[in-house]
């Protein structure tokens, strides 16, 4: 077979505001299965978009500042990390984090269950070493469930949001 291409709709109809999201994988983290690692969660625990500076530039967002990111199914709110290390017109969003229900090191919660504490500290004396306060966003939220038009296999790096300060 000869290899061919389809574009995808919704990347024919984008406006001059719109972006593409996509996500990827840090290095620390495998998928989003080792956010209760709590050597891995202290290194990774916060997922901010890396947004390029010509295009934060034109959003007017700068570094740090707390954006929100809406697609045509759901908006979540992240910090820009306004960065040369994403092409302009792309927003990069890392799917480990933004657990909130799945141990204390993904979701940050160092009492998540308060009747098990004690027992718990006793098995895991580090639960109070959880210096961190945010456990990031999870991009899925607002990744809807579109096929590849030509594999048919789930579009997880080309989702059309638009992006403002929050």
């Amino acid at each position: 077979a000869i290899p061919s291409y389809v574009p995808i709709p919704e990347h024919q109809a984008m406006k001059k505001n719109e972006l593409h999201l996509t996500t990827y994988k840090v290095n620390v983290q495998t998928h989003s299965r080792t956010q209760g690692c709590k050597y891995l969660s202290e290194i990774y625990h916060d997922n901010p978009a890396l947004i390029n500076s010509k295009t934060a530039a034109k959003l007017k967002i700068k570094n740090g500042d707390k954006i929100k990111v809406r697609s045509s199914i759901g908006e979540i709110t992240t910090t820009a990390n306004v960065t040369e290390e994403i092409t302009p017109g792309v927003i990069a969003i890392s799917f480990h984090c933004g657990h909130w229900q799945w141990g204390r090191y993904a979701t940050a919660n160092k009492i998540s269950n308060p009747l098990a504490d004690a027992k718990s500290k006793a098995l895991d004396p580090d639960i109070d070493r959880i210096w961190w306060k945010d456990n990031g966003v999870h991009p899925n939220w607002i990744i809807p469930n579109s096929g590849d038009p030509i594999g048919g296999m789930q579009r997880w790096m080309d989702t059309v949001v638009t992006v403002k300060k929050a």
